[in-house]
């Protein structure tokens, strides 16, 4: 089941009417109303409410109602039904403005197919003084392009040229293609109607393009049976066959009885007027019969007047005059003055071919009065080279042709003119596809210029990610190099410092100790070396525990680092065995030192919370004199501190070579 928008839209306008009857019911229950409303009058207006939905809705999507669009589709088949229903059901009084006008809209476009243009010209005329041009802008449109085609049917074709321009502005200002095919589509017919069949074929090209496969008021057909009509105006018959034939393919495949009879019409017509008399008398004829079936009294009388102009070429005269005055007859019923002028302009032509001056002269005065000079130009000549053959009938030859003369002249001029109003199209056209590719080398070099700014743009920004990756790179880099050099200071500290106390460890001491002995032997300069031992460590960690002995250790180490310089060589060589080089400094002077740092040694017992805890300390002190090696000058200071221990402890002894051991008390 297929559900269109206006549906959807009075479904929605149905919802919240029950939206609304539900808050009343809520009032109703708090004591309020709908106390005495009956479901009648609630009936009545939800009916209402979906009528006044599908009528804007409607209006508001650019399209009928869908009583009018089914009847509208219906054009194309059966005019003369659609007419029948709409003039049985007529406009009710109550219906809305909108609903009138698209009543009316639709009459005229009935009026139209069924070739009666005053009577669609009036229901035009009526339907827009029913609409809004603010409110109701697509189908003040629609009715315009209704009142033009009306305007040409009558034969004033010029006067509805405003009416389409104003609808073709407004359908490409709003986008809407629907209603610029229809403008294009009218607009070509008032062109080939004023004989101005380039803008009309050019006209017709753009609505061929723009027509859908199906759901459109003009199709392919129409397009193409258009395009075929412009060809046979310019006398050019065999050009409007493939058009004409595409026509009757596309009606026949369609089921559209009204337009393919229409479509065989012009296509029997073509074959007629290049030859082919039986193929065009096959095709007329089944034309006719087809109207005849959909009741279109003026598709008979269009194949009848066709049918008479062969009997008249083959001297069937009284065939094709019965034929004539049949046609003449549902012309003048229908008020057509194009086909009035035809068929009395036929008749003048069976008259002079039997020799009947007299009647003649009766249906020239007849096609005169349908004429008109300013829209008809063509059919003007045509009516007066058959006047001048009237009067040469009556044997007035020199004013017949005096009347052939100006005929003639009339001919060329009008050859003349439309060759200058083509030349004045084609210099114009010229100008404008010249401006067209100037703006269009112009868009290109703007679109070139736009997209080198992108490109540059791009590139831009390209070497600002650069930059930034390139950025983030070296902030990486550095810090992956500052990490490093992080990580090289803490191996190097891990490598070279003892854990516990702070100090250098036995590995580095001795390369330290190595350096400073060796620039001892270059430079002279004094150097001493002290081995101290933590006097009875190994009691205080049996007495006291290793986590008090951490602590004296610690202790130890962080009273040498506040003691001696940071030039000095400071290590632990052993578990509570260390190892100092006091580089420039005499004996005496690294004496006093080490006799400070005995007595903080002993201080520093009263810091750790050890009850009963003693620490003191033994130093072996040797002076540097000429030694070959390090190793030496170590066994020396180690000497001097087994003779401390030797001697009681808690003391410091020195060195002295060839001597005996001196002895110093603490």
């Amino acid at each position: 089941m297929v559900i269109s928008v206006s549906d959807v839209l009075s479904i929605m306008l149905y919802w919240r009417y029950k939206d609304c009857v539900g808050r009343f019911r809520i009032a109703k229950n708090n004591g309020y109303i709908l106390n005495h409303i009956s479901r009648f009058y609630l009936l009545m207006l939800i009916c209402s409410l979906l009528s006044v939905g599908k009528v804007l809705a409607a209006d508001w999507l650019g399209t009928l109602s869908q009583p009018y669009q089914r009847m509208q589709s219906q054009l194309s088949v059966n005019p003369n039904q659609v007419l029948s229903t709409l003039l049985d059901q007529s406009i009710d009084n109550n219906a809305t403005a909108t609903e009138q006008a698209q009543y009316h809209l639709l009459l005229s476009q009935t009026y139209y197919m069924l070739t009666y243009p005053h009577e669609a010209l009036q229901e035009a005329k009526t339907g827009l003084m029913l609409v809004d041009q603010r409110q109701q802008i697509w189908l003040y449109h629609q009715l315009r392009l209704a009142q033009a085609l009306a305007y040409d049917g009558v034969g004033t074709p010029a006067k509805g040229m405003t009416l389409v321009n104003a609808a073709m502005d407004w359908a490409e200002k709003q986008q809407d293609r629907a209603v610029k095919l229809d403008a294009l589509y009218v607009r070509a017919a008032l062109l080939t109607s004023l004989v101005d069949y380039p803008s009309a074929l050019s006209d017709l090209q753009q609505a061929n393009e723009l027509v859908p496969q199906q759901g459109s008021t003009i199709s392919k057909g129409q397009v193409a049976s258009a395009i075929a009509l412009v060809y046979e105006y310019r006398r050019e018959a065999q050009l409007s066959i493939p058009y004409f034939e595409q026509a009757v393919n596309y009606h026949q495949s369609q089921d559209e009885w009204q337009e393919l009879s229409i479509a065989l019409y012009g296509l029997g017509r073509a074959n007629k007027n290049i030859g082919k008399t039986e193929l065009g008398r096959s095709q007329l004829t089944q034309s006719a019969e087809i109207a005849q079936q959909v009741n279109d009294v003026q598709g008979v009388a269009y194949a009848l007047k066709e049918l008479a102009g062969l009997n008249i070429s083959e001297q069937h005269f009284v065939l094709a005059e019965k034929q004539l005055l049949e046609a003449q007859e549902i012309f003048d019923r229908a008020n057509n003055p194009y086909m009035q002028l035809d068929v009395a302009s036929s008749l003048l032509e069976l008259a002079l071919a039997t020799n009947q001056p007299e009647r003649a002269n009766q249906y020239l005065l007849q096609a005169r009065y349908y004429l008109d000079p300013e829209t008809m130009p063509i059919q003007k000549i045509a009516l007066d080279e058959q006047a001048a053959r009237v009067t040469a009938l009556m044997g007035n030859y020199p004013l017949a042709y005096e009347q052939l003369e100006q005929t003639v002249k009339a001919k060329q001029k009008i050859y003349n003119q439309q060759s200058t109003e083509q030349l004045h199209q084609l210099r114009s056209q010229y100008e404008l596809e010249t401006k067209e590719q100037k703006n269009q080398l112009l868009e290109r070099q703007n679109q070139l210029q736009k997209m080198s700014l992108a490109a540059q743009q791009r590139q831009y920004i390209n070497l600002w990610v650069m930059f930034g990756f390139a950025l983030l790179i070296c902030l990486l880099l550095a810090i992956l190099v500052y990490r490093n050099q992080q990580n090289k200071r803490r191996l190097i500290h891990l490598a070279n410092v003892d854990g516990l106390t702070g100090l250098l460890n036995r590995r580095k001491a001795l390369e330290m100790l190595q350096l400073q002995f060796d620039l001892a032997q270059r430079h002279k300069f004094p150097l001493c070396v002290v081995i101290i031992d933590l006097d009875l460590f190994k009691q205080i960690n049996d007495k006291f525990g290793h986590a008090i002995g951490d602590k004296v250790l610690q202790g130890f180490g962080q009273l040498c680092l506040a003691t001696f310089r940071h030039t000095d060589v400071i290590g632990r060589i052993g578990g509570e065995e260390f190892l100092i080089a006091l580089p420039h400094t005499e004996q005496p002077s690294a004496e006093s030192l080490l006799h400070s740092l005995s007595h903080q040694v002993q201080a520093m017992a009263a810091s750790i919370e050890a009850d009963g805890l003693m620490v003191s300390i033994s130093c072996g002190l040797a002076m540097y004199q000429d030694q070959s090696c390090i190793e030496e000058l170590m066994t020396q200071a180690d000497n001097a501190l087994y003779q401390a221990k030797l001697h009681g402890r808690n003391r410091v002894e020195i060195f002295m070579p060839n001597t005996s051991q001196h002895l110093l008390p603490v």
